[in-house]
């Protein structure tokens, strides 16, 4: 079998293709009209000057290279007749077929795969034949022209009239759509007006060309999943409705079906769709990024998209995959993919496509809209995520703690520990196997720091050793036992508590001074229904842009009500401040979107704040619980005094009265105060060294803070 040798440039290209000139006579043809319409029509001796190249190619004897020369005996040299030599050439040319083998069987096959119709065909092959003719596309090349004029040209070349090719490529090019050319009508140059891809022409000038062959250049196959169905239960309805809706598309061959799967970076986008495909028992094809030794532009690989569906098999049940196409339908886009030529393909595409996306807010809504399905894929629920973890890091006998802290990270994706964890295995010992306790501590260690390495980078916090109560929610930290008793409310909260978790919705606003146990409260809950605390913070839903706010927040509250979480309005006030405070239309705009989700929500929404007097009078009508929560009394000051020292390994008897006492001093207490306290033993690595002595001084430092900062003088200060 005869070797093919593989086009590593595009460069490469013109000088593999010059070989095959003999190959499409068509091209010289046209390249022999071209001249003596354009040079030799009237006067046969004029001298060739810059177009020997061209003579010689059409086989033209006897050019001079210089006229100024004189020959040896002085004599100039004898002009022939180009122009009788170029008509004599053009009557060979016109007696053999466009097209000789293996070329003309390539191309055979290329237009019956693309369905293209008659006039469609013959403009293609012309195209060919010209870009094979580099003489002829340099000649092209050389001149200055519009789109109007290459177009005549072009009808002059297949004897058409030019308004049926003005007809033709007036709205939506049918080459175009096919992926099987670009054009750039803005240009000047015939070779962006008609730009035939590189490894198309490559293929098409191959003995034993095949159309697998192309496609395995376009394409790659899509592997099996790694994740299955049980881990995208998430999903919920959601997964047996892409599941039908793509069987049902290949089952009917119906055109045009397109699912969108967009959200952060290692969710498991691509895995989902590798299931898919694998669900419904089909051959995926992913659109390779880079062909030619370069990589591909987003123009390069939408129009391979096109050709991908065009010159597939219609026999085969398959999928297309196209990942990252935010820089394919994003507003900054400036390439020559047009609106009007995407949405056509979007609507008539043969094979159903999943696109994936990290980012749709730059994606146009006309786009958005004609994709039959649009999902949100965002991170398994907790257990989900806590037993693919555990099957990553399996060698490294990770302890439960941390696997946990981390599956409840709302930021650490599986696709970042499961790398994390395959770099780590890869530099062990053993072929990847992390044996003994000290090469797992080790091992563990960079796991941590290569994880928070990603994370900090991205902007978001670290993942830290769990060194509190396992208890915690969220990834909220516990510093003290955490005790109903002990937060001084004004409603029972265990009674609230109740409703909440029997009902399964509710609104609750939290108000009350910073450590009096909002927080704390919310990510109990939390930890006693077993449920996800999604936070909202100023800092995470607030966006510098007009408009982007709102859609945070849209997007906040959709993703609690899916995943069933508890939703955490935290600082309250900077969402919903009173808008006869306000001086700027966008911050009416924010208030009154987040009355509106708050009003359409139908899960348990807590909303905290310092300052109640600050939110809008019609946002509190709106909660259906208002909790005011107040500084600690003595009795309850007494209760976590007393189990604060006993939980760091104070064991000696406690004077109640004494201690009550000294606490009832400090009448701005709150739980907060303990917790610092607890954080400061924590930091200095020992736990026997709180004592009741040392716990009650760091409480009188908080309540001190708290005076100096402007707070009202109470108990013992008063005199201060």
């Amino acid at each position: 079998m005869r070797r093919r040798r593989f086009i590593r440039e595009p460069r490469d290209l013109q000088l593999f293709i010059a070989g095959f000139q003999q190959q499409h006579p068509l091209g010289l043809r046209y390249l022999a009209r071209w001249l003596l319409a354009s040079h030799w029509s009237h006067d046969d001796y004029r001298q060739p000057e810059d177009y020997v190249d061209a003579l010689e190619a059409l086989g033209i004897q006897g050019i001079p290279r210089d006229d100024d020369d004189d020959d040896d005996d002085g004599q100039k040299p004898e002009r022939i007749n180009i122009g009788s030599q170029l008509r004599a050439r053009l009557a060979e040319l016109e007696q053999q077929p466009d097209f000789l083998e293996p070329l003309a069987g390539n191309l055979a096959q290329t237009v019956e795969a693309a369905g293209l119709e008659p006039l469609v065909a013959t403009v293609y092959r012309s195209l060919v034949a010209v870009a094979l003719c580099p003489p002829l596309a340099g000649l092209l090349q050389s001149q200055q022209m519009d789109f109007s004029q290459s177009l005549r040209i072009l009808a002059w070349f297949i004897g058409r009239p030019a308004a049926e090719l003005f007809a033709l490529f007036r709205e939506l090019n049918p080459l175009e759509t096919a992926g099987l050319l670009r054009c750039d009508a803005n240009d000047t140059d015939w070779n962006d007006h008609f730009k035939l891809p590189d490894d198309l022409l490559a293929f098409i000038v191959m003995e034993g060309f095949s159309l697998r062959q192309l496609l395995d250049m376009l394409v790659r196959p899509l592997p099996p999943p790694v994740m299955q169905r049980e881990d995208f239960a998430q999903l919920g309805d959601d997964l047996a409705l892409l599941e039908e809706a793509l069987r049902n598309a290949l089952d009917s061959g119906r055109a045009g079906v397109n699912i969108l799967l967009y959200g952060p970076p290692g969710t498991g986008k691509t895995q989902l769709a590798q299931y898919l495909v694998q669900a419904v028992g089909a051959e995926g094809l992913e659109i390779r990024a880079r062909a030619l030794g370069r990589q591909r532009d987003s123009d390069d690989r939408f129009s391979i998209f096109r050709r991908v569906q065009s010159l597939a098999p219609r026999d085969r049940r398959q999928v297309v995959l196209f990942d990252e196409v935010e820089d394919v339908f994003g507003f900054g886009n400036n390439s020559d993919t047009n609106k009007a030529s995407i949405n056509f393909n979007l609507e008539t595409n043969r094979l159903p496509a999943i696109w994936i996306s990290n980012n749709v807010r730059c994606m146009d809504d006309a786009y958005i809209r004609r994709f039959d399905i649009v999902l949100p894929v965002l991170s398994p629920n907790i257990s989900t995520r806590e037993r693919i973890l555990k099957e990553a890091m399996a060698p490294l006998s990770v302890p439960k703690k941390l696997l946990r802290q981390a599956a409840e990270h709302p930021h650490v994706t599986p696709g970042i520990l499961t790398r994390a964890a395959a770099v780590v295995k890869s530099c062990g010992q053993d072929n990847g196997v992390v044996a003994g306790k000290r090469q797992q501590r080790a091992a563990r260690e960079r796991l941590l720091r290569l994880v928070n390495n990603t994370l900090v980078c991205q902007g978001y916090d670290s993942l830290l050793p769990p060194v509190v109560d396992e208890a915690a929610a969220g990834g909220y930290r516990m510093e003290t036992p955490y005790d109903l008793a002990c937060v001084n409310a004004s409603m029972p909260l265990a009674e609230l508590a109740e409703v909440l978790s029997v009902a399964g919705e509710g609104r609750v606003c939290l108000s009350g001074p910073p450590g009096t146990g909002k927080s704390a409260f919310v990510h109990e809950l939390g930890r006693m229904m077993k449920r996800k605390v999604l936070l909202g913070s100023p800092s995470t839903v607030q966006d510098k842009y007009v408009g982007e706010t709102e859609k945070n927040m849209a997007r906040l509250f959709e993703q609690a009500g899916r995943e069933k979480a508890i939703l955490f309005l935290d600082e309250f006030d900077s969402f919903l401040s009173s808008r006869d405070r306000h001086q700027r239309s966008w911050e009416t705009s924010q208030t009154n979107e987040m009355l509106t989700q708050i009003e359409r929500f139908g899960g348990i929404l807590f909303a905290a704040t310092n300052q109640r007097d600050m939110i809008d009078k019609a946002a509190v009508r709106r909660f259906d619980f208002k909790v005011e929560f107040d500084w600690m009394k003595p009795d309850q000051a007494l209760l976590l005094f007393s189990k604060l020292l006993r939980e760091r390994g104070w064991q000696q008897e406690l004077q109640a009265d004494y201690w009550q006492q000294q606490l009832a001093a400090l009448r701005c207490l709150a739980p907060g105060d303990f917790a610092v306290a607890a954080r400061q033993a924590r930091l200095m690595g020992d736990r026997q060294s709180l004592d009741p002595q040392r716990l009650l001084g760091v409480l009188q430092q908080e309540v001190q803070a708290k005076h100096e900062q402007g707070g009202r003088a109470i108990g013992f200060l008063a005199n201060v």
